[in-house]
């Protein structure tokens, strides 16, 4: 049910998209960021390639170029044909906190154009990362994303393991067919408790065929084995979520720190998970009936 690793190299926090001929895979930087959003593709969802080049070359001018520490990257495709990538980098004026960028292609593999300015900071909050576009059946686009409250914390797993432990909410904000324009305020649809550990990250919201919101996130923190992928549940996107459950942690299916899923297209999902050497991305497929989630294996 769990297929992987598919790319076993470090392809940390991948996020996905299809188009006519392709699966496209885009990941955080690797390791020596001389790539600062990584490719792959594959045919079948099962075998992938790597693609050299980099999505996003160039940075504005608002990122830490000496070590921009570019995170965690999604992908949309626009009405117009135009792909949009969201992503995270650290900040010229304060390395400490990310701010999510936009870029935009006529090209699925870019090269992307990033807009000049940020486009959602929250620096009084601790930063955001972590964003990740969804349309629903009505054609509403949104992007869900981490505010970074952990990087206000004060150490211990994390950066948040010890008191006072600093929230870590998950937001979710309309936009307009631009993929960009916000409309109205961001919503908080879910945060951090002492069950989750130091922080929940990693949001993929994903619309089941009763109509029902999943809301896939991961808890603990990524450079220990409590990382796992969570899911709750909602009839409205904008909540209120109920909690139901892991769905991937430490020990299943001989995974280590399993986190950083996304989740489209009838419930094709990929992850990672710690192989050693860094973080390789693994694929799988869920289902979703009421309040359960399930993996199932895809058909090639």
């Amino acid at each position: 049910m769990v297929n992987g690793p598919v790319i076993i190299e470090d392809f940390a926090d991948p996020a996905f998209y299809r188009d006519v001929d392709f699966w496209h895979a885009f990941a955080t930087c690797n390791q020596n960021q001389s790539v600062n959003i990584q490719m792959a593709r594959s045919r079948d969802f099962d075998k992938w390639e790597r693609i050299v080049d980099d999505a996003l070359p160039d940075l504005p001018r608002w990122v830490n170029l000496p070590m921009p520490f570019v995170w965690a990257p999604s992908v949309t495709c626009l009405d117009n044909g135009t792909y949009i990538l969201y992503y995270a980098a650290s900040m010229a004026s304060d390395p400490r906190f990310h701010c999510i960028g936009v870029a935009s292609s006529d090209n699925i593999t870019g090269p992307y154009d990033p807009d000049p300015e940020p486009w959602a900071c929250a620096l009084e909050r601790g930063g955001a990362i972590d964003a990740s576009a969804f349309q629903d059946v009505s054609g509403q686009r949104y992007v869900v994303y981490k505010i970074d409250g952990n990087s206000l914390g004060s150490g211990g797993a994390c950066n948040n393991g010890i008191p006072p432990i600093q929230p870590t909410p998950i937001m979710l904000q309309a936009v307009a067919a631009d993929g960009v324009t916000k409309q109205g305020k961001a919503t908080q649809i879910l945060d951090r408790t002492d069950k989750d550990g130091p922080l929940v990250e990693a949001p993929s919201i994903h619309q089941a065929a009763d109509g029902s919101y999943v809301l896939f996130y991961s808890s603990g923190c990524f450079s220990d084995p409590s990382y796992d992928i969570r899911w709750a549940s909602a009839n409205d996107i904008r909540g209120p979520y109920t909690r139901f459950g892991t769905l991937l942690k430490t020990g299943m299916m001989g995974l280590t720190a399993p986190g950083g899923a996304d989740v489209i297209d009838g419930g094709r999902m990929m992850f990672h998970a710690d192989f050693g050497k860094g973080r390789a991305m693994y694929t799988t497929q869920v289902a979703h009936g009421g309040a359960a989630v399930r993996l199932v294996q895809y058909d090639g």
